[in-house]
């Protein structure tokens, strides 16, 4: 167990002993120390999935279990799932996130392209491309880097599945004089 001390303003009129660049640093210190803290959640959180530790408690998800204990949105708990399933078995991911190297947007980026059914198990074998982007890039162009790997690794996409679709469509009509019926 680490012991993760900071020190917060305790009032906005507080803010006002940061001048210049000193409010930028403390801002960034502030951000790394939620992103380990998020990280210490998530590895909870797949701590609780991994063991069925939310059974004990009534719940039928890990998800669910997530939401009840920390009283947070169904997309939050999701997302702390997904990046919970992502940390598992991307070790080198989970071990910047929690030294706070990467963001929890990032992270949580990563966990949905992992969670994606035609592509997800690729995820892990670009390990260090996707983190090292994660790391260097501003989420946007992070974004931009991540939806361009997503096309590449899943060239076929949902299209495959409406072309199926469409080529194993079939109609028939009929035409009783008066109109037509299909």
């Amino acid at each position: 167990m680490e012991t993760l001390i900071i020190e917060l303003p305790s009032a906005g009129g507080e803010w006002g002993q940061f001048p210049g660049l000193s409010l930028d640093a403390k801002v960034r210190e502030l951000d790394v120390a939620q992103r380990r803290i998020e990280a210490s959640i998530v590895g909870a959180t797949e701590h609780a999935d991994r063991t069925a530790h939310y059974l004990g408690d009534g719940h039928r998800t890990v998800s669910s279990w997530v939401m009840a204990t920390t009283n947070c949105t169904r997309g939050e708990a999701t997302a702390r799932t997904r990046s919970a399933t992502l940390l598992r078995d991307l070790t080198t991911v989970a071990g910047e996130f929690a030294a706070g190297r990467v963001g929890i947007a990032q992270v949580r980026e990563l966990a949905r392209l992992a969670a994606n059914p035609r592509s997800g198990d690729q995820v892990a074998g670009s390990e260090d491309l996707l983190l090292d982007a994660a790391k260097s890039l501003e989420y946007a162009d992070f974004r931009v880097a991540t939806n361009r790997w997503e096309q590449l690794a899943d060239a076929d996409g949902a299209h495959v599945e409406h072309e199926l679709t469409h080529e194993h469509r079939n109609a028939r009509y009929n035409f009783d004089g008066a109109a037509f019926r299909f």
